[in-house]
């Protein structure tokens, strides 16, 4: 779960203000886990019985399994300037920060 926790965390603070980020992380990511465990729990529920325990495991791994696929390729890459990639007053993306 804290891996989980910290790539949500990362991902808001990098694609909305950070002004925002408390917000955004309460709201979204609570709703989220919430809807995530009535769809999963009734659907798995509805698989046991149907094909049994082993076979639902199988095609959950899947869901899941082409859900990271698709968010890999879909989620929009950081800001450079609030990842601290880049200065603030500068546009240029190849000034990177040397640490």
């Amino acid at each position: 779960m804290p891996l989980l926790l910290t790539s949500i965390m990362k991902y808001i603070a990098g694609a909305f203000d950070i002004r925002l980020y408390a917000t955004v992380y309460a709201l979204a990511s609570n709703f989220a886990k919430q809807i995530s465990v009535f769809i999963f729990s009734s659907v798995a529920g509805k698989l046991y019985d149907v094909i049994g325990y082993q076979h639902t495991y199988v095609i959950m791994g899947i869901v899941v399994f082409v859900i990271t696929l698709f968010a890999a390729f879909a989620l929009k890459k950081e800001d450079p300037v609030q990842a601290g990639e880049v200065a603030a007053d500068s546009g240029d993306v190849s000034a990177v920060k040397k640490e």
